[in-house]
């Protein structure tokens, strides 16, 4: 995602970098995951799991152009990074739902 590309490239984490270059090239497995959560709680507990271990993300707030409230978290955009990493935080997330 964007976002997620956006945050790697404006910070110094080196694994990071070299995830995203990856990914850019696609010579290795690397993915970003969508998930579907029901609260904003839900969220923010996914970011604490990408955070603990160690994953570029970051949250997104609503512009509030539409019927949702500016400043509403909306969206966690969550890698890229190796499919290892990103199985680890679906195991961690225990979400019902999500899509890749």
């Amino acid at each position: 995602s964007t976002q997620s590309t956006w945050v790697i490239r404006s910070g110094a984490n080196q694994r990071w970098h070299r995830w995203l270059a990856l990914w850019e090239a696609e010579r290795v497995h690397t993915h970003t995951t969508l998930y579907h959560v029901e609260t904003e709680a839900d969220l923010l507990s996914l970011q604490k799991a990408a955070r603990a271990l160690d994953l570029p993300n970051r949250l997104i707030r609503d512009a509030g152009r539409t019927q949702i409230a500016a400043g509403s978290k909306t969206v966690l955009a969550v890698g890229p990074a190796p499919d290892s990493w990103m199985q680890a935080l679906d195991a961690s997330a225990q979400l019902t739902e999500y899509v890749r």
